[in-house]
């Protein structure tokens, strides 16, 4: 008879003790929010995509990650060498490209409008002072740069991170994935699916200061 009350009362202690951890894992579902701040310069959107139709044949392809930058004050703004003009929408992502394994601009956009690609693509957006544009500018300048660790997600979640409220702030994992990504932003009440994407239709990367640039066709894919 002991040996059952000393079995049930262990076995309510055990619910009493899971119950908050199971609780915790469902209250951590679109908890976060982002931040509009009153001198905002600018929106700064994270997008992340798994679209496996996206893949192109013979390679393979877990997704993509990028940012938008849309400048709504009524002068120019800078982020990095690229001139953002009132009311200018632009992409930035690193991409594994032969002629720049970096960051290029408006490359997304591109692929978006001649291509259909990033349908079903997850978003969150915040608003960006002058300061977050300096220190996003820094970011771009010492991570310009593209390797299966330092890859589009690492590019993006932790360029998103440099500037992030700590409410607002996404994992950092080993291995960077847009998956992960994604399973993060679903995190906040205010992500979007799908988006409009606007930008330029020259797109480029700078090589020091000079812009290189190109357009792509519809029957052509520069990638």
């Amino acid at each position: 008879m002991k040996y059952k009350k000393l079995t049930c009362f262990i076995l309510i202690v055990l619910c009493f003790l899971f119950v908050p951890i199971l609780g915790g894992c469902s209250n951590n579902m679109q908890t976060k929010t982002t931040v509009f701040p009153e001198n905002s310069i600018g929106n700064l959107t994270i997008f992340a995509q798994n679209n496996v139709k996206d893949s192109l044949p013979m390679l393979f392809n877990l997704g993509h990650s990028f940012l938008t930058f849309e400048n709504t004050s009524g002068v120019p703004q800078k982020i990095a060498s690229y001139t953002v003009l009132p009311n200018e929408t632009i992409c930035l992502g690193t991409w594994s490209i032969s002629s720049h394994f970096g960051v290029w601009f408006n490359l997304e956009y591109n692929y978006h409008s001649i291509f259909n690609r990033y349908e079903g693509r997850i978003s969150v957006t915040k608003g960006i002072t002058e300061q977050d544009l300096e220190i996003i500018t820094e970011f771009i300048y010492l991570n310009d740069t593209w390797s299966p660790i330092k890859n589009c997600s690492y590019f993006a979640v932790n360029l998103w991170n440099e500037i992030a409220e700590d409410e607002e702030k996404l994992d950092t994992y080993w291995i960077y994935s847009p998956s992960k990504v994604i399973k993060n932003l679903k995190q906040f009440k205010n992500y979007e699916v799908n988006k409009p994407m606007q930008s330029n239709k020259v797109f480029g990367y700078f090589s020091n200061s000079t812009y290189v640039s190109f357009t792509m066709q519809g029957d052509y894919e520069y990638v």
